[in-house]
């Protein structure tokens, strides 16, 4: 949409005055967004890993690799759509809050697991397995973090 001049034409912005003489809210500290990517991150992860294990109930694929790879890919997805959102919105917020939040929602995700006591497994695969989920969740949450701060400058 650009004018006559080929300029895009920018809608005026009205700012409203704080009442009696108020000044405007500062950004929210940067470890509230921790707090917020860690909730992000779950509540993300339990959508997605939900959809993911309904679909695959329906169309039958019953190998463990296929229901493994489906849940840590929807780790990676939640932890990136976590990161988004820091980066975009988080104006103080930095990467590491980002991936604070996103490994909290991974390490909450492997303790529910482990107390659950699936199958009786041995302590090293417990360890191997929180080690993947911490790695998987702190890249999900760097890639989205970097691609909301792109956003951000655009």
């Amino acid at each position: 949409m650009a004018g006559e001049d080929g300029k895009k034409r920018r809608l005026p912005v009205l700012q409203q005055a704080p009442e009696g003489g108020e000044t405007p809210p500062e950004e929210r500290p940067a470890s509230h967004w921790a707090v917020a990517a860690g909730i992000i991150t779950l509540l993300t992860w339990l959508l997605c890993a939900g959809t993911a294990n309904a679909v695959l109930q329906r169309t039958g694929p019953h190998a463990a690799a296929v229901l493994v790879s489906a849940n840590v890919g929807a780790l990676f997805v939640a932890a990136a759509a976590a990161g988004l959102a820091t980066g975009r919105f988080g104006l103080k917020a930095m990467g590491r809050h980002a991936i604070v939040g996103a490994l909290v929602a991974a390490g909450f995700g492997w303790a529910m697991s482990f107390s659950s006591g699936q199958g009786g497994a041995s302590l090293p695969f417990w360890a191997a397995a929180l080690t993947l989920l911490a790695v998987i969740s702190a890249s999900g949450a760097a890639v989205g973090y970097r691609l909301g701060r792109k956003l951000r400058r655009a």
